[in-house]
């Protein structure tokens, strides 16, 4: 039958006018050019097109190619991105009201499954690499953590991890699925950053070839894909698959984009034919540029080939895979600042937080990219000096900022006797309670009523429920005045 393009391009050719969505009509009337060619292949569900709902030809052979690539049961197509993944995985694996075990450093989304399904829930911490006096990076979780949790909590109905994580490292997936599958709990893995994992030896394993049961991907974070398209794999029974389809029917669109379905599809049929020869030319790439940015002296640099230069650092011989690339910034500047200095040279960072600038790489990269970054980094190592008179963009004054930020707090009236330090008992819940607003620097003690995160990556610092303590608070008050950008706070 072909590709979906194919088979969209075939169905363009027929001439057939549409009395059917989209309005455009195909034809992009007073729209500019560049829509043009976009809006003569936006199609809907016509026959030949199949349904993402109830697939049964060209979109059911897309979505058997994928899982034939990565080796899963089953493979399902996501046009709401991983976030629509993640929350039918959640959904899809434990009941309304249950518990699951989840990694606290995990995307919102997982909480906000959390929250639509009323669970309680447990949480894992992992490993934490302490980098200057700034910040702290999540390396992964243990299985040992992982089995003394669920013997605490018999209650436990699945596990929710990050592997790898937004910084490329990854937690013990192999030893964690032994010991749940043990005691049949299934695995989830929200694998967003891992769509380019186990296809070479210079990477590290795939979450599926781990053994995960239920492993969510965005194709768009590291392959030649779109923004928005992603990927949820099967790769046991312990998860129904028509539970899984059911909660991606109420999570998906209704119309999904045959553009982004087709895009998802030819990045399979890409990364299909790829030999080694990519994976090895990439990864020589990352070297090269790795050996000449070792050179730096007031740099810090860690990714896959070992680290330079991180103040405060011990790993414990942990490092983050060959698409993350970390940037400290010198003389314990901000790296906020850092970031937005290399917008201004033409090298736009994934992340910029207070401690370290998050770059990500990938088979797509040019060389004349890398030599604009290291170009960059080299005039900033010469002379560091150029950061000391810059102050972030989101900065304002550093005392309004931080001593003006207010936070939702459950007004303390509607809780009565729920006060408790269990968090389990509110997070469902609390979204919804009666709430006030107070200042950072007096909500110590009280719990708050919405999530606030740094974003990106939108992992929260706070979530709904959750007892503000005062490190919490002071946390907040530093990404504020080193200018993160922080969301849910007013």
């Amino acid at each position: 039958m072909g590709t979906l393009l194919e088979q969209i391009e075939e169905y363009s050719k027929k001439g057939a006018y549409p009395f059917h969505m989209p309005g455009h009509k195909r034809q992009g009337k007073g729209m500019p050019p560049f829509f043009a060619q976009w809006f003569e292949r936006d199609l809907t569900e016509i026959p030949g097109l199949d349904d993402l709902h109830a697939p049964e030809g060209i979109l059911r052979e897309a979505q058997e190619r994928a899982a034939a690539l990565y080796g899963s049961r089953q493979s399902f197509f996501l046009v709401n991105g991983s976030t629509a993944g993640v929350l039918a995985a959640v959904s899809a694996s434990v009941k309304k009201g249950g518990t699951i075990l989840m990694q606290r450093a995990s995307h919102r989304s997982a909480y906000h499954a959390v929250q639509l399904r009323d669970l309680k829930v447990r949480y894992l911490y992992g490993r934490q690499v302490v980098c200057g006096a700034a910040g702290r990076i999540g390396t992964g979780v243990d299985a040992e953590e992982v089995r003394e949790a669920v013997e605490r909590d018999p209650q436990i109905e699945a596990v929710f991890l990050t592997s790898p994580s937004y910084d490329g490292f990854s937690s013990d997936l192999s030893g964690i699925a032994a010991y749940l599958h043990s005691r049949n709990i299934p695995l989830i893995v929200d694998a967003a950053h891992g769509a380019h994992l186990g296809f070479s030896e210079y990477f590290p394993k795939s979450a599926l070839q781990e053994g995960a049961d239920v492993v969510v991907m965005s194709v768009h974070k590291t392959l030649p894909a779109p923004t928005q398209t992603a990927l949820l794999h099967l790769g046991s029974g312990r998860v129904s698959a028509e539970r899984i389809q059911k909660f991606l029917s109420i999570y998906q669109t209704s119309s999904p984009s045959y553009l982004l379905m087709a895009a998802i599809d030819d990045c399979v049929k890409q990364v299909s034919e790829w030999d080694t020869s990519v994976w090895k030319d990439f990864y020589e790439r990352r070297r090269r540029l790795s050996e000449r940015l070792y050179r730096l002296e007031r740099i810090g640099i860690w990714d896959c080939f070992g680290r330079h230069n991180i103040p405060d650092a011990d790993a414990s011989g942990q490092n983050p895979e060959a698409g993350k690339l970390l940037v400290f910034p010198p003389d314990g500047k901000s790296g906020v600042v850092l970031g937005e200095w290399l917008t201004g040279e033409g090298v736009q960072c994934e992340m910029a937080l207070p401690a370290y600038v998050l770059l990500i790489c990938s088979v797509c990269d040019t060389e004349e990219g890398y030599e604009k970054l290291a170009e960059a980094l080299e005039k900033l190592d010469r002379k560091p000096e150029i950061l000391s008179d810059r102050r972030s963009v989101y900065e304002g004054s550093s005392a309004e900022r931080s001593g003006g930020a207010a936070v939702s707090v459950i007004r303390e009236d509607s809780l009565q006797s729920r006060a408790t330090e269990d968090l389990s008992l509110l997070i469902g819940e609390a979204a919804e309670a009666p709430a006030e607003k107070l200042l950072l620097s007096g909500a110590v003690g009280r719990f708050s009523a919405g999530f606030v995160s740094v974003y990106p990556p939108g992992q929260p610092i706070l979530v709904p429920g959750e007892r503000i303590t005062e490190g919490k608070a002071e946390e907040l008050m530093g990404l504020l005045q080193q200018g993160a950008a922080v969301q849910g706070l007013y």
